[in-house]
């Protein structure tokens, strides 16, 4: 029975170790910078922004044809919805 126990503590130990210990230094930090980040900014469209430079549904109303030269995101939202402006 005592020589389980010293099998088992010694084994406890050892593990213990190489888990603390197995930190390689493969996952260093470099300090280069990382690629430029590019600074987008928030254009507001009315109607006639939005079917000159995104959609034009009057011209197209059954199909969807991309009037721009860009890929752009359209986030519609409400002037009157609180959550929806403050995101």
């Amino acid at each position: 029975m005592k020589l389980i126990k010293s099998i088992m503590s010694a084994f406890a130990i050892v593990l213990a170790t190489t888990a603390c210990a197995g930190n390689s230094g493969e996952n260093k930090k470099s300090n280069e910078p990382t690629k430029k980040e590019n600074k987008m900014e928030v254009i507001a469209l009315n109607k006639a922004d939005f079917l000159k430079k995104v959609y034009n549904y009057e011209a197209n109303p059954n199909d969807w044809k991309f009037e721009g030269k860009r890929p752009a995101i359209v986030d519609f939202y409400a002037t009157w919805c609180g959550p929806c402006k403050a995101l």
